[in-house]
């Protein structure tokens, strides 16, 4: 962080014109100059090898001296650092306080000795400290006289930090980081008391001032101090030459331009601060902000990407351009006022004729009345012309509601509508989504009716007939309607009386076969009428005849029978039992029924008539007595059945 402080500040040094010299005389003012003065232990050395005479004699003739040549311009002080001989990276200490002689600086030059290492950092810092508490009306500078190589900064790491010559060095067992390169530290605190308003002169006394990367050190603080660069000194001469460059007078006089210290911004976005220049006289020093931040408020603030370059937005009926400075900083310009009967739109004036026919009206859709208007443009547009308490729009006029209470509730067919009020007196129905599937609307709400019956249906319950009827709920439930008499069933949501057994089967009395159907819960009788020529006869339909069962219209292998309620075909029988034996001559007994003619035994005596004929069908008839033809056909058999008869009797 200190390196990008540091940085800045080298950058900002480098843009103010360098000062060849202090302004000796401005109108009306007396400068000061506060001297500080490295009397570090290798300020013992010679000036540069092959010299006679140490760096620290020479600056204590050389510094006095041209500082009395220019006495009567300047307030001088004296720093010395470091503080004492005890304490080698103590801060320096003002030794003379502003206002000192020229011959109170030689004498605390004469009375002082090098020793100790260099904290060039902290004795800036302490310079610093010493100028703001003057609280001075008047410019103030600071002349740093060093053999350069800054050290004392015991937060180094000696292993790999770089170090300064020494006698101990930094690494090794003998070593310390106090002797480490301070060069970020100092350059730091360089910018810092610039940042108070006290530039820093730099002078390199002696050659080990521009050794190795020393010249670069110097340079550096000397730059972030506001003043671009250090002066080498390399002799005797060298350093006079130095010293007067820098506190060299100037012939005339000048006159402030601005408050010491004020702080402001220039047209392009960099920082103005009032401060001394080469005259000796306050005026603006131009500080230009880094790449990304732009001044505001006196101060380098970061850019916030107001916009985007080439972008254009409506500034009342104007356009604003985005603009970007020359630090990539981006804000809107001063806006461009459209033309009459233009109105900017989308960043871009456009043509407004068309946005409304004057004197039309209108109403918004948040209920209010609009009326079009004609501007000073020549624009027209829509303005508001809110309606009053109790009143709403309507056809782009304001007239009163009736509305509803606000909060109740009612339904449209399966729509709960709520009242809802519109801010200015008035309400309206509001409709909610329609109920669904088994819900309906109660009450201006939805109510479950999962499972309901169909309204009107009726059904069969544990006490008679029950029917689907409509409760307060606006749901439908079983309700008992009726009971059934004491002979009667429920069947199918009715009551019903029962005529028959499932499954019997009579004749009606029309003459049709009747079944006994139990559809419907109940054994009712269904007739079914019979085919032309057929009549019901014991449950079925039969065919009618006429005759007997020798002579009948009847199908072939059916005979004609009498039911007692008709005669009707009927399918022929066998054959009847044998006709019992006579006695004594008399006839046999009659035969069994049977399909067909039976003959009776024949009778006991010789002379005994054949038995009679059987009945057809189980009925028996006596049909007379059988032609002599078909009795001398059954001779034979009787004759034959006669001794076997007797066979059986005699064993």
């Amino acid at each position: 962080m200190q390196r990008a402080l540091v940085a800045i500040a080298v950058m900002v040094g480098a843009l103010v014109p360098a000062r060849a010299a202090l302004a000796a005389q401005a109108c009306g003012i007396t400068p000061v100059l506060l001297v500080v003065q490295d009397r570090s232990n290798s300020m013992t050395d010679p000036v540069s090898a092959g010299t006679s005479g140490s760096k620290w004699s020479i600056a204590s003739s050389v510094v006095p001296s041209v500082l009395g040549s220019y006495q009567s311009g300047f307030d001088y002080g004296l720093m010395m650092y470091p503080a004492s001989a005890a304490d080698v990276c103590g801060t320096g200490t003002t030794v003379l306080g502003t206002g000192a002689s020229v011959a109170q600086i030689q004498s605390s030059y004469q009375s002082h000795s090098p020793a100790g290492a260099t904290p060039t950092a902290t004795s800036l810092l302490a310079a610093r400290d010493y100028l703001n508490s003057l609280n001075l009306s008047v410019p103030a500078y600071v002349l740093l006289i060093t053999d350069g190589q800054p050290n004392c900064n015991g937060s180094l790491d000696r292993s790999t930090c770089t170090c300064t010559p020494s006698t101990n060095g930094c690494a090794g067992s003998s070593g310390t980081q106090y002797n480490c390169l301070d060069d970020t530290r100092t350059e730091s605190a360089a910018a810092q008391v610039r940042a108070a308003g006290y530039p820093v002169y730099v002078v390199g006394f002696g050659s080990s001032s521009t050794a190795n990367n020393n010249g670069a050190v110097l340079d550096a603080i000397a730059s972030a101090g506001g003043t671009n660069h250090s002066y080498s000194a390399l002799s005797t001469s060298g350093l006079q030459s130095a010293l007067n460059s820098i506190v060299g007078g100037v012939t005339g006089c000048c006159t402030n331009t601005c408050n010491p210290g004020a702080l402001t911004c220039s047209a392009s976005g960099s920082v103005k601060k009032c401060e001394v220049q080469a005259s000796g006289c306050y005026d603006w020093s131009t500080y230009p902000c880094a790449s990304g931040s732009v001044c505001s408020g006196g101060a380098c603030q970061t850019c916030n990407g107001t916009c985007t370059a080439g972008q254009t937005t409506c500034n009342g009926n104007g356009v604003s351009t985005c603009v970007a400075n020359a630090n990539g900083c981006t804000g809107w310009s001063t806006s461009s006022t459209c033309g009459s009967g233009e109105l900017c739109g989308g960043g871009a004036c456009q043509r407004c004729d068309a946005t409304c026919t004057a004197g039309a009206r209108r109403c918004a859709s948040d209920g209010l009345a609009q009326a079009c208007v004609t501007d000073a443009d020549g624009c027209t547009s829509w303005q508001n012309d809110p309606c009053g308490a109790g009143t709403t729009c309507s056809g782009g006029i304001c007239t009163g509601c009736n509305g509803c209470t606000v909060g109740e509730s009612q339904c449209a067919g399966d729509v709960p509508l709520t009242c809802q009020g519109s801010g200015n007196g008035c309400s309206a129905w509001v409709p909610s989504s329609p109920c669904t599937g088994a819900s309906v609307c109660q009450g201006g709400a939805c109510l479950d009716c999962a499972g309901q019956c169909q309204q009107g249906a009726t059904r069969c319950g544990s006490g008679g007939i029950e029917t689907c009827t409509s409760q307060p709920n606006a749901c439908n439930a079983w309700v008992a309607t009726g009971a059934c008499g004491s002979e009667e069933l429920c069947a199918n949501g009715a009551c019903c009386l029962s005529q028959c057994s499932v499954g019997a089967v009579q004749c009606g009395a029309d003459g049709s076969v009747q079944t006994c159907d139990a559809s419907s819960g109940c054994g009712q009788w269904v007739s079914t009428a019979c085919a032309s020529g057929e009549q019901c006869s014991e449950g079925a339909c039969k065919q009618v005849c006429n005759g007997n069962e020798k002579t009948s219209d009847c199908p072939e292998g059916e005979v004609c029978v009498d039911s007692g309620s008709g005669q009707f075909c009927q399918p022929g029988t066998t054959g009847g039992s044998s006709g019992s034996t006579g006695t004594d001559g008399s006839s046999g007994s009659t035969g069994n029924s049977g399909g067909t003619t039976g003959l009776g035994n024949e009778g006991g005596g010789t002379s005994g008539n054949a038995g009679g004929n059987g009945q057809v069908s189980g009925q028996g008839c006596n049909c007379g007595v059988v032609p002599p033809s078909d009795a001398m056909l059954a001779l034979p058999f009787a004759l034959m059945l006669l001794a076997r008869r007797r066979r059986r009797d005699a064993r």
